[in-house]
């Protein structure tokens, strides 16, 4: 059941009485339950969050995606779920920074999402090996500390997202570049349109990672052409490239030829949509190149690797 176009203060009462219908009632029935999406809910009762993990005793999964109403009582109660190893908190302004600093103390998560949210000064302060995938987005207060913890705590990353953190910094990749780092990590997110990074710094990021399979750069005006001939030199298995909004010409093609196993290519936004018979052409391994937001190009599947 789905209830839309909502505007009045009738409906909004429809709505929030159905949500506590669902809530408490299906929980109650069915308390094997171990995934629950909530996001964008914004009349769930808190009598029925906080009551969740009695009522689901074995969740593992748990999305309050932009829940504004989860307070520091109903946070009380997520700690409580002995089972949880995936947690999305994005836009769940009312958590304090100390609140989130909890997190890490108490669960065994695997994958967190907390995008938009106000950091603690100390993110994590003990090894916390269990995290494979943590999303960062947009999230303030995110300091040199911040990336220095992450790559000493967190070694078993396989998944950071990084996209549009404004205080990610030169000198914050020199720290992490000095910790642990994070020597699993496959999939890193760096791309922002107000990002303090260097080229440089952003190149030995990528190259701090010997098994990164997809790197994105996206709104980063500082990756150029250059950028690409470096990148082609350190990350041998890249396997996707989002270049979307950056200073990458048609010069960088050359470049492109040079990683063994780029299979996927972000080009949006570049004007180089002339350009992608050309990059399929030189580079073999190239399967799908996206040009622009309706220009998507896909090697047909009786040339790939036939390319010369």
């Amino acid at each position: 059941m789905e209830v839309v176009g909502l505007h009045n203060d009738a409906h909004a009462r429809l709505v929030k009485t159905f949500q506590i219908l669902r809530i408490g009632t299906l929980c109650e029935r069915q308390t094997n339950l171990t995934s629950i999406n909530l996001n964008f809910q914004s009349y769930l009762p808190e009598a029925d969050l906080m009551a969740l993990n009695t009522m689901c005793p074995v969740l593992r999964s748990l999305n309050l995606t932009y829940c504004t109403q989860v307070s520091s009582k109903i946070f009380g109660s997520i700690l409580k779920m002995p089972f949880l190893t995936d947690l999305n908190l994005t836009g769940c302004t009312s958590i304090e920074p100390h609140e989130l600093r909890l997190i890490f103390q108490t669960l065994q998560l695997i994958k967190f999402t907390c995008q938009y949210l106000v950091l603690p000064d100390n993110l994590v302060d003990a090894p916390y090996p269990s995290l494979t995938y943590l999303d960062l987005y947009s999230c303030k207060n995110f300091t040199d500390e911040t990336i220095k913890l992450i790559g000493t705590f967190f070694v078993n990353l396989l998944t950071l997202n990084l996209f549009s953190v404004k205080d990610l910094r030169d000198s914050g990749v020199d720290m992490y570049l000095k910790a642990n780092q994070c020597p699993k990590l496959l999939d890193l997110d760096l791309g922002s349109s107000w990002s303090n990074l260097s080229a440089d710094s952003i190149i030995l990021m990528a190259s701090s990672c010997k098994m990164l399979q997809r790197l994105s750069l996206r709104c980063l005006s500082q990756v150029n052409d250059s950028t690409i001939q470096l990148l082609s030199t350190v990350s041998p298995s890249l396997e996707t490239l989002e270049l979307r909004s950056t200073s990458v010409t048609a010069g960088a093609i050359v470049h492109f030829a040079k990683f063994p196993r780029l299979a996927k290519l972000d080009l949006s936004q570049l004007l180089l949509e002339s350009s992608g018979e050309l990059i399929l052409n030189k580079c073999p391994t190239i399967q799908t190149i996206i040009l622009s937001s309706t220009l998507t190009m896909q090697r047909p599947p009786q040339t790939r690797g036939n390319y010369q």
